[in-house]
């Protein structure tokens, strides 16, 4: 395989939600192939503006997910964040709303950097606070002065170095 003749591994296998959900041997093989440990999704449909519901429906679908390619495949399941989970919910963020309805063992997730600080969250205190359930981290910036909104999708061009 060229990734691993390249001394390279793949540590997380990144799918859409869609296959996640209804493809998971699939996803599972194709993550066992390439050398993986972790399925990750990042963006979620349904979810602009992201809800209580919507958090509450996600955080169901992760343990059940994150629970099946657990104990089926050995997989790790993990959520790459945007920015949208941290707008204020009751005394913090639908993230950690998101993180207290999931379960630990079930559902992990890479911490972006970017789309958390962007809202106002502290990488550092996430860290702190969920350190046990940040199984990846995405160091990721943009351009001084780039607009739009917190879900995720900007134009490769907007991003830096």
């Amino acid at each position: 395989m060229l990734i691993a003749a390249r001394g390279q591994v793949c540590s997380p296998f990144g799918v859409s939600y869609s296959d996640v959900l209804h493809k998971s041997d699939e996803v599972a093989g194709h993550a066992k192939t390439l050398g993986a440990k972790f399925v990750r999704v990042a963006p979620l449909p349904d979810c602009q503006p992201f809800t209580e519901a919507i958090t509450l429906r996600t955080a169901e679908e992760f343990n059940r997910i994150g629970k099946l390619y657990r104990e089926k495949h050995g997989l790790i399941y993990c959520y790459h964040n945007h920015g949208c989970k941290f707008v204020p919910h009751g005394s913090g963020t639908l993230f950690d709303l998101l993180m207290d309805k999931t379960h630990p063992e079930d559902a992990s997730y890479e911490l972006v950097i970017l789309w958390a600080f962007r809202p106002g969250a502290d990488p550092p205190a996430l860290l702190s606070k969920y350190g046990n359930r940040c199984k990846l981290l995405h160091l990721k910036d943009l351009k001084k002065g780039v607009k739009g909104g917190l879900c995720g999708k900007t134009p490769v061009e907007n991003d830096a170095e």
